[in-house]
């Protein structure tokens, strides 16, 4: 089975290269340190939605939108971007959070 590449990436990969990838995967002690962040991923409450782009293109692209640097609002916009997920809402306990975060700004705003 993982003699060679599924066919969607079989163009991607020389033999050796993928040979490599799949020794490398095999190891018990790439095994240890996968199932190390797996436990570490289970316990993350706040699950961010930024995907591969991260946190700070997001950042960029809402300080461009925006026109201007970011202010403690814009933070905490930016939080609550991060974690809605693909049909804008947001997930669990990330929802009571946002909702703290926006009573707290107006209540400075008041």
């Amino acid at each position: 089975m993982l003699d060679r590449p599924p066919d969607a990436y079989a163009s991607c990969y020389e033999p050796a290269v993928w040979k490599a990838f799949v020794a490398k995967r095999c190891n018990p002690e790439w095994e240890k340190k996968r199932k190390k962040m797996q436990d570490i991923r289970s316990k993350n409450t706040y699950n961010h939605h930024a995907s591969r782009v991260g946190v700070k293109k997001v950042e960029e692209k809402l300080e461009k939108e925006l026109g201007h640097q970011f202010t403690i609002y814009d933070k905490a916009d930016l939080w609550i971007r991060i974690h809605k997920n693909k049909k804008g809402e947001l997930d669990g306990p990330a929802q009571e959070v946002a909702d703290r975060i926006i009573s707290s700004i107006y209540h400075i705003c008041a």
